[in-house]
This record gives structure tokens, C-alpha cells and sequence, in this order.
């Protein structure tokens, strides 16, 4: 089993913005960013965050993405 945090210096971590159909709204690397087009995304969207190994020719998502909507949620429900 390996760690889920990495020290390397091309993992890239990005964020997905989806309808509650599953269909991509937004994706990006500026967290900033996921929480303004969650918060005006329709009531069912859902946020995920998945890790990419990244070169200057490649990128392959490292393991799986993870689901954070109940985090992001309740960060935006607190107005953050």
C-alpha cells in the first residue's frame, strides 16, 4: 500500500466541478476557483480532487479521484 501524500514535485492536483448528472462543470487547479463554481453550480453538484504525475511531455492520474463535496459544502455553506 503507498502513501496518499507524495513529495513529488510534479504531482498536480486537480479539481473537478460536476452536475449532479456527473457531467464536468469546471476543472482547474485553483482551489479558489472550485469554490466560486461550486457555489453557483446547481443544488446536486459534486467536487472531487484527483492527483496528476506530470512531466513535460505526460500526465497520468496518480490512484483515484476522491469525492470532497461534503467538505466544500459545508466550507461554502460558512461563507469561505
Amino acid at each position: 500500500m503507498t502513501n496518499f501524500y507524495s513529495t513529488n514535485e510534479n504531482l498536480i492536483h486537480l479539481y473537478e466541478v460536476t452536475d449532479p448528472q456527473g457531467v464536468a462543470i469546471w476543472g482547474g487547479e485553483k482551489i479558489e476557483d472550485m469554490f466560486d463554481w461550486y457555489w453557483r453550480s446547481p443544488e446536486g453538484a459534486r467536487v472531487f480532487i484527483s492527483a496528476w504525475n506530470s512531466n513535460d511531455e505526460d500526465a497520468y492520474m496518480v490512484g483515484r479521484p476522491i469525492e470532497v463535496t461534503a467538505i466544500v459544502g459545508s466550507k461554502v455553506g460558512e461563507g469561505k
